[in-house]
Formats: structure tokens, sequence, C-alpha cells
């Protein structure tokens, strides 16, 4: 994902580096405060939901990509509730590993914030 946004600076409306910096931190924390029977975790999936929800909101701002923006919010939506009521069997035996939604939870949280921080510091600051 970072390369793809790299490729393509003009798709995104701020550099992702922040994002690669403040989601792990977060969900390492979440982790080890609200979980503390998960003993390990290895991943970046959690960091990837967060990515895409946080670029997502705040391409909720501009006219052109409001409803790409608003079908992702949904797809993203819908995987969560998926994970969190059926389960992922699926998902886990594809990659042979077992697959900790919780990550994915805490990181649309953490992006839900970082792009609510963004959207607020624009709009009060600039």
């Amino acid at each position: 994902a970072y390369f793809c946004i790299r490729l393509l600076p003009m798709a995104v409306a701020a550099p992702p580096e922040p994002l690669l910096v403040l989601l792990p931190p977060f969900i390492s924390l979440c982790f080890y405060y609200f979980f503390p029977n998960i003993e390990a975790y290895a991943g970046l999936s959690g960091v990837l939901h967060g990515v895409y929800v946080t670029v997502a909101c705040v391409h909720l701002l501009y006219r052109k990509e409001r409803n790409f923006a608003a079908l992702v919010l949904c797809l993203i939506l819908g995987k969560l509730l998926w994970e969190n009521t059926v389960g992922s069997v699926g998902t886990a035996e594809l990659i042979g590993s077992p697959v900790l939604v919780e990550a994915h939870l805490l990181g649309v949280i953490g992006g839900v914030v970082i792009a609510l921080a963004y959207v607020l510091w624009e709009y009060f600051v600039e």
C-alpha cells in the first residue's frame, strides 16, 4: 500500500508517513491495555485497515471522491461486521495462521481518530 501511495502522490491529501508512524503504537498500546490476554501479534493488517479508513474519511470531504470513499468505508464496515459475527475461518485457513480481528477493529478506530484530528487541524489551524 505504501508504494502505491508513493507512486500516485496526487491521490492523497496528506503524506502517508504519519499514519505509518502513529497507527502501530496505537494498536500495540490498545492491545497492552485493553487485551492483556493476547501474548503475541505479528502483521500489519490492523495498520492497513487504519490507513484505508483514514484516507477514505479524509476523501469524504472532496466532492469527486465522496462516492468512492463512502463505498470503501461501507465495505470495511461490512468486513468488520462479518469478522466479528461469523468469524474469519476462511482467511485463517488461507494464510495458515489465526486472524486477530481485534487488530482490524483497533486499526479502524485509530484511523477514524487520526482522520478526525486531521480534519479538525485543517479546519481550525489553516
